[in-house]
């Protein structure tokens, strides 16, 4: 009866500890994440966005983050685009995260009425949350870029 008692309490932890690991993801820092996405994958010539237009674009506010990248596609026309930010905080991350939302819902918008030829690109843009670290991520080797997030891990 002790040995089983045991054996449940041990398991409940593993379960535990398991789930808190999930919680704490460290990534490497968004420029390094970025350079492997561009090292591995073939993507449309880009162009970056200075971090102090980051409010303008996003509506992210610097002391939000202490570390970040924004990447658009120079063809206009094209919906690529790949941000990267950590967040100094969980409270920070979240407000990143409902900002990066609100912008992958924009440009779904927008190309609807302009771009539908983009559309495609943009349903399969995610934009997700590890640890502090919030992604806007839309490409069409998505499957890609998540493979290197998996491979981060």
């Amino acid at each position: 009866m002790i040995k089983k008692t045991l054996i449940n309490t041990l398991v409940i932890l593993v379960i535990l500890t398991g789930c808190a690991e999930n919680n704490d993801i460290q990534l490497p820092a968004p420029s390094e994440i970025y350079a492997v996405i561009d090292e591995t994958i073939e993507l449309p010539d880009m162009v970056e966005l200075p971090e102090e237009l980051f409010i303008y674009s996003y509506g992210i506010e610097l002391d939000w983050f202490d570390s970040a990248i924004a990447y658009t596609c120079l063809n206009a026309l094209q919906p690529d685009e790949i941000v990267i930010i950590h967040a100094v905080d969980e409270n920070a991350a979240n407000d990143v995260l409902e900002k990066l939302n609100a912008r992958l819902a924009y440009k779904k918008k927008s190309a609807e009425k302009y771009l539908p030829e983009t559309i495609p690109i943009l349903n399969s843009g995610i934009v997700r949350q590890d640890g502090l670290t919030v992604s806007l991520l839309v490409t069409s080797e998505i499957t890609a870029i998540q493979n290197i997030y998996k491979n981060m891990k």
